[in-house]
């Protein structure tokens, strides 16, 4: 897999239920509806809000992993993230890292690898429509994008379980968990296929198998975490054996109003 990964690293991709009963429905006062129209409340006013991923990749030959991490600021809008800002940090096979900064904005992704230094920093390319991927392609929290229109609302639907959390994690915080098929998933996003960008592994949850989940819902109704686990299948160039993930995703600064803007022209490689 590290082979695969080191090819792919300088890609960025274009190409992530019953009602709950009314006891995990209803915890600390806050029913699991309220957490579906808070989202909405912020699609609408077209807020935006800080994100960190941890985002580990397993496969037979690398049983240790790879973890990638990323972290930035994504726009809100009714139909979902629209503008993102976003830095990822990717582990080398030969040690260290390299890091990729994306921005998404005026239906153009900019890309800025540490591994051309010798280029003029940004290359850009169209964002194009499609049914299948993220709304934000360089997004590595693609697989369980709570950010979604639908995807929290799936997952909620779906909670098996639901408690007070950690103290840490903020007063009036409730941990929902249960499981899910990618399938559910790819409904709820209004997509074919949820997939991990090129920039990590070109990889989608498997179809036939049900993945354990946990979202945090804080006092304001809004996601403030969400983790989950499953197996992978490779979907280009060649097949991965043994390909798994697990992604642990927080939020921050819901409600912000950050401006997202593209690189100056003449830094750009059109």
């Amino acid at each position: 897999m590290n082979r695969c990964l080191v090819a792919l690293a300088t890609v960025l991709a274009l190409t992530a239920c019953a009602r709950p009963s009314a006891d995990v429905a209803q915890i600390a006062g806050a029913p699991a509806t309220d957490a579906a129209a808070a989202l909405d409340r912020e699609f609408a006013r077209r807020s935006t809000v800080r994100v960190d991923v941890e985002l580990t990749v397993r496969s037979s030959d690398t049983p240790e992993g790879a973890t990638f991490h990323q972290s930035g600021v994504l726009r809100l809008s009714p139909s979902g993230v629209n503008e993102a800002d976003l830095v990822l940090e990717s582990p080398l096979d030969v040690g260290g890292s390299w890091v990729l900064h994306t921005i998404q904005a005026g239906g153009h992704v900019y890309s800025d690898s540490s591994l051309n230094d010798d280029q003029p920093p940004w290359s850009r390319v169209p964002r194009m429509a499609t049914s299948a991927a993220c709304n934000v392609p360089s997004y590595i929290g693609c697989l369980v994008d709570v950010l979604q229109p639908g995807v929290a609302k799936a997952l909620l639907a779906a909670s098996v379980s639901a408690a007070p959390a950690d103290p840490s994690a903020g007063a009036g915080t409730v941990r929902h968990s249960g499981v899910i098929t990618s399938e559910r998933l790819n409904q709820a996003a209004g997509k074919d296929l949820l997939a991990l960008p090129l920039t990590v592994v070109p990889a989608a949850l498997r179809d036939d198998r049900e993945n354990p989940w946990s979202l945090w819902i804080g006092s304001d109704g809004l996601p403030h975490r969400v983790q989950a686990s499953g197996p992978l299948v490779s979907v280009e160039p060649e097949p991965v054996d043994g390909l798994s993930m697990a992604v642990d995703i927080r939020f921050y600064e819901w409600g912000g109003s950050q401006t997202i803007t593209a690189p100056t022209a003449y830094t750009v490689i059109k």
